[in-house]
């Protein structure tokens, strides 16, 4: 995947994780709303008791239908923001499109009561999920070699030139490629076409031994010539066992 693709996934991992922070604090605010709620019960309460025949009772009721309409008032604002807030992360979850696969992300809102804060708050921390899975396959998550690895053995000349042995190179294609079987069987899972797979997967890396590993995934998928090749690889990708996650 290309260099925006990712940009666009950190995007939207801090979009979520502020969703998140602030879905929390809104939850922490629902006994504030409850006492509101409680007040303007018992102002209605007090002004239905009050009986127009009394002498006198013109000031009362005035009193106290001010002191419900506050109250009502009060109430209704929070209420409002709260609202607006669920609309809020209702409609920047749909942004979510832009990394994910349409189709999942109208799975997710379907799950959603978005007049729920606890529900919006666990398909908001569900997505935050997704996402870092998504994020921790992205290129050059490969972890360095070890400081002072062969320390034990006679030490290196610092002015020799760096040079990678044949093991070295395998051992990082196996690393490439453990990226995209992970993110091959999530989409797999998420019932992607071979197509779709290739548009996700884009410039990472290919099959060191393929005919095709000079292409990119979408063009290779493409070319008739290499087309069956690529869904076979992808199908074998797809169900393959992961004994190691990539690092």
């Amino acid at each position: 995947m290309e260099q925006p693709y990712w940009d666009s996934v950190q995007e939207c991992r801090e979009m979520v994780e502020g969703l998140v922070l602030r879905t929390e604090q809104w939850i922490k605010r629902q006994p504030e709303m409850q006492g509101l709620l409680e007040l303007q019960h018992r102002a209605g309460e007090r002004l239905s008791r009050l009986h127009p025949e009394r002498p006198g009772i013109e000031r009362r009721a005035r009193r106290a239908r001010l002191l419900y309409e506050g109250r009502c008032s009060r109430f209704t604002r929070v209420w409002e923001e709260k609202e607006a807030f669920a609309q809020e992360a209702q409609d920047k979850f749909d942004d979510l499109s832009t990394v994910l696969i349409r189709d999942e992300v109208e799975r997710r809102k379907a799950h959603v009561y978005w007049a729920d804060l606890v529900s919006i708050l666990k398909a908001l921390q569900s997505a935050a999920q997704r996402l870092e899975e998504f994020w921790q396959c992205r290129p050059g998550q490969s972890a360095a070699p070890a400081a002072g690895a062969g320390s034990g053995s006679r030490r290196k000349n610092d002015s020799a030139p760096a040079t990678k042995k044949r093991g070295e190179y395998r051992q990082q294609d196996e690393d490439d490629l453990a990226q995209v079987r992970v993110l091959v069987r999530r989409m797999h899972a998420d019932g992607c076409t071979h197509a779709q797979m290739c548009d996700r997967l884009g410039h990472m890396p290919r099959p060191p031994m393929a005919k095709w590993k000079n292409l990119t995934w979408p063009a290779a998928f493409r070319d008739p010539l290499h087309r069956d090749a690529v869904k076979t690889k992808l199908s074998k990708l797809a169900h393959a066992e992961i004994s190691k996650f990539p690092r």
